[in-house]
């Protein structure tokens, strides 16, 4: 509500992805999600909601959601929200050069394979974890079912890859032990994931970050993570922050602005700075006047392709940080 409150509601030519991870960790998860769905459903080509790792059985019953909904509901208004999230897509490719997806990449994944995935199936099995052991004898009688098993874990592993994948500063690939699933990706494993697809960034999130957005690979490189949540679980006090990616019109106006505030600064001996505060924010990408809201695909990644494809440059990616709020006091 804060963001809507500084930024402006969900509107045609103002719209809003939301990049998962709505439930948990908080006593208002049903709210949210009730909010989040009414919006999506009101302007389905305006308001996008990407899958993030909460919303998955294993593990929204272990961080509060089940519970907060047999508090509030009952026991079947949490299989019901289950459901819905199991069709809920796994990525956005914004204006043809943007990836938004809430964990990461890996070297053997391609946007093909994570849209051929089914993604309605997935559930995390002890085949996904990284510390499984499998006993090197088995009856034959389950040598079939186990195959089975095992080309099933194949076609959903690009899920976890997307959902649970966290960047880190060393090249190549290796076991995310901290989170027992998912993976580590490097620079290198990034960069060409982002060449393979033709694509300019990855925006993500999965991760707090104090101060809500944190570049892995350096400024402008690759890849950015994006945290909203601020004061994470009620007690890290951390900062929140979200996106807006523009256009090539926006990046040319936020040029032109910087340099009329320069010029302003020099003549004035006023740092550039104060004169940027009351610069409004851009959309997070730009809808044409005319243009129709697209419908809410039924597919594992949307493909908002909003007038032409635009390379975004970093200056096109502006982050916002929420401030954090104030303690409550007991």
């Amino acid at each position: 509500m804060h963001i809507f409150r500084t930024h402006g509601f969900p509107a045609a030519d103002r719209p809003f992805l939301f990049n998962g991870d709505f439930v948990d960790r908080g006593t208002q998860s049903v709210e949210v999600l009730l909010t989040l769905y009414a919006w999506q459903q009101l302007l389905p080509g305006s308001v996008l909601l990407n899958r993030g790792n909460h919303e998955e059985r294993s593990v929204n019953v272990r961080n509060g959601f089940e519970h907060e909904c047999a508090q509030k509901y009952d026991g079947d208004m949490h299989e019901r929200f289950v459901a819905t999230f199991a069709w809920l897509p796994l990525g956005t490719v914004v204006n043809g050069k943007v990836l938004v997806v809430h964990g990461g990449v890996d070297d053997d994944l391609t946007l093909a394979t994570l849209e051929a995935a089914p993604r309605n199936e997935y559930v995390i099995s002890e085949g996904l974890r990284n510390n499984t052991r499998r006993g090197s004898l088995m009856h034959p009688a389950m040598l079939a079912q186990q195959a089975a098993q095992n080309e099933r874990e194949e076609r959903i592993r690009p899920i976890t890859w997307v959902l649970w994948n966290d960047p880190m500063e060393d090249e190549g690939t290796c076991a995310n032990d901290v989170r027992s699933i998912g993976r580590f990706f490097g620079p290198d494993v990034a960069g060409r994931f982002l060449r393979r697809e033709a694509l300019g960034l990855i925006v993500r999130s999965h991760e707090q970050v104090q101060a809500g957005v944190h570049w892995p690979y350096g400024a402008g490189r690759h890849l950015v993570t994006v945290f909203s949540a601020s004061n994470y679980s009620g007690k890290m006090q951390n900062q929140g922050a979200f996106a807006l990616l523009g256009s090539a019109a926006d990046a040319a106006a936020a040029a032109a602005a910087a340099a009329a505030a320069a010029a302003r600064a020099a003549a004035s001996s006023v740092a550039a700075e104060e004169d940027e505060v009351d610069t409004p924010p851009t959309p997070m990408w730009t809808v044409r006047p005319g243009t129709q809201p697209l419908p809410c695909p039924l597919h594992a990644l949307h493909r908002c392709a909003r007038g032409a494809p635009v390379p975004p440059p970093p200056s096109l990616l502006r982050l916002w940080t929420v401030p954090k709020p104030f303690p409550r006091r007991r």
